[in-house]
């Protein structure tokens, strides 16, 4: 388990199988960076500490789950009533790895 940890400014990698993407991360990062940034400056990317997987299949379901406890986040910075509340006023339960990231 564990918590999203971002803060730093730059692109946040978040990789459930032990760094195995972060050099395709350092070139997608390069790839926005050229789009985003006016100058030429290498694109700093921080490896973000967050849940891992314990096998080599369920890197999609840790993804979505990551994205999940993102953008709960996000939305919990906007709207006090969100997100926990929200999904219960629904009937709607995270699953469980969601809601021990948004911890």
């Amino acid at each position: 388990g564990g918590r999203l940890g971002l803060g730093a400014p730059g692109f946040h990698h978040l990789d459930s199988h032990g760094g195995y993407n972060a050099r395709a991360a350092a070139a997608m990062a390069s790839a926005f960076a050229r789009l985003l940034m006016a100058d030429e400056r290498r694109p700093r990317v921080h490896e973000v500490l967050c849940a891992q997987q314990e096998n080599g299949y369920d890197c999609g379901a840790y993804s979505l789950a990551h994205a999940l406890a993102l953008a709960a986040r996000l939305w919990a910075r906007h709207d006090a009533e969100a997100p926990l509340g929200a999904a219960a006023a629904i009937g709607w339960e995270w699953p469980p790895l969601c809601a021990e990231l948004m911890a």
